[in-house]
This record gives structure tokens, sequence and C-alpha cells, in this order.
């Protein structure tokens, strides 16, 4: 039985993570045409996907479309949420058939209203390899500014990539 809805947006279903999904999550997330986008540095097992998804400072929301609310498309989350410093950090990923669809900019619309609107936080960042091109654009289109640049980072398949730090401040996000 799928989580529980959490909310919508235009075309998408946002339901919680439960038990039943971490084989989704573990089979997707150490999938390498989704994790060499992401900088991670291991594979998840089904233990390590619970401890992950049950860490208290997460938000994690499986994203379905309408049409088919119980098949996740992907993921779309805030980790290392600070409420007393009000700041997170934002993370997603859409299984490679969903990808190219406005899906991930869809969810990212509806993670935000939920950072800056109900939780009320300062500022979100998003970690993001230089040469994926697909989520620098989603992030900036949301006004989201690169903030620094990690040269040479990240080992992923043979060779150092640079990773930017993106952020948005309350202040600088459109609700509408």
């Amino acid at each position: 039985m799928p989580g529980p809805v959490f909310c919508h947006s235009e075309r998408l279903t946002y339901r919680l993570v439960d038990e039943g999904d971490y084989e989704f999550v573990r089979s997707n997330w150490n999938n390498p045409h989704v994790w060499r986008r992401m900088p991670i540095n291991e594979a998840l097992s089904r233990d390590g996907i619970a401890e992950w998804v049950e860490a208290d400072e997460t938000m994690h929301l499986l994203v379905c479309s309408d049409d088919d609310p119980e098949t996740p498309l992907g993921l779309v989350y805030l980790f290392d949420i600070a409420p007393r410093s009000g700041h997170a950090e934002l993370g997603y990923w859409l299984v490679p058939e969903a990808q190219g669809q406005g899906y991930a900019t869809e969810a990212v619309d509806r993670c935000l209203q939920f950072a800056f609107g109900d939780q009320r936080l300062h500022k979100v960042i998003a970690r993001i390899f230089a040469a994926n091109g697909p989520s620098r654009r989603v992030v900036e289109r949301f006004d989201f500014r690169e903030e620094g640049r990690l040269r040479e980072y990240h080992y992923t398949d043979g060779e150092y990539r640079d990773l930017l730090i993106y952020g948005l401040l309350s202040s600088e996000w459109d609700s509408a």
C-alpha cells in the first residue's frame, strides 16, 4: 500500500515515502543513470535507504503522476533541515523515462512552496555537478544563484567533477 498523500501540484501527487517504497528508492538511487548526476559517494542498501528516509532533519516525497498516483516517477526532498538557522538543502531525481517533461521543475516548485511557505525557511541550497545542465536549469528557473564552485570535488567514473553550490533566499523566491 502506498504511503499517504502529502500534497498535489498541477500534474503531480506527492506521497510520503513508506517502507513499501524503499526498493523503488534503492534501485533508482543506485541506477547509474541517476547517481552519476548526483553528488553521492556510495550505493545505498535497503537499510541505508530506511535510515536516510527516517532521519529527523529530512522530508522525502515520492513524485507521482496524477494519472497514476501509485507509481512513483522520482523523489524530491529537503534534507539537513535546520529550523533554528532557517535553511535546508534541496535534492531531486526522476526515473529516466520521466525526465524532460517538466516534472522536476513542477516538483521543485512545490517543494519550495513547502520550504518557504509552510516551513518558513530563510534559505534553500542545492549542490549540482557543473556538467548537469538539465538540473542546473531547473534551479536557475527559480532564481537560485550560483554561490560557489568546488573544483574537482567529486570523483566519479574515473574523473574529478566540479560541484556547484546554488542558493535561494526566501526574499528572492517568487511564489506567484
